[in-house]
C-alpha cells in the first residue's frame, strides 16, 4: 500500500506507513467463560505485557494461562509485529494444562 502525504510530496511504503501507526488493537478471548477483552499495544512491545495485564484483569497469574493465535501458541517474548498481527486480531486465552505446544509450524518455533 502506498500513500502520499499531503504535507510533503514523499511517498511512504507500507512498512513506514505501519510504523506511523505503531499500535495494534488486539482482542483476547477467554475460552473458559467467553469473555472478550480489548487491548491496544505497540507493535514492537513484547506480548508479555499484554499477558500480564490480562492475568490481572481476570484475577489469575498469567503463568497459569496459555495464549494462542491462529492455533499457534504465543510466547511472551514475541511481538505483534513479529506475529504480523493486524487490528482486531483475536488471541485465545485458556488455562495452561501442561505439555508443550505441538504445532511446530508456528512462529513460536521459528527461533
Amino acid at each position: 500500500m502506498e500513500k502520499s502525504s499531503s504535507t510533503n510530496s514523499k511517498v511512504t511504503t507500507e512498512s513506514s506507513y505501519r510504523s506511523i501507526y505503531a499500535h495494534v488493537k488486539i482482542i483476547v478471548h477467554n475460552r473458559e467463560d467467553d469473555r472478550v477483552f480489548h487491548f491496544q499495544i505497540q507493535r514492537d512491545v513484547r506480548l508479555l505485557k499484554l499477558m500480564k495485564k490480562y492475568g490481572e484483569l481476570v484475577g489469575v497469574d498469567y503463568n497459569t494461562l496459555r495464549f494462542s493465535y491462529d492455533d499457534c501458541c504465543i510466547k511472551g517474548d514475541q511481538t505483534a509485529e513479529g506475529l504480523d498481527l493486524e487490528d482486531d486480531a483475536e488471541i485465545n486465552a485458556f488455562p495452561d494444562q501442561g505439555g508443550e505446544c505441538t504445532n511446530h509450524t508456528c512462529p513460536a518455533f521459528a527461533y
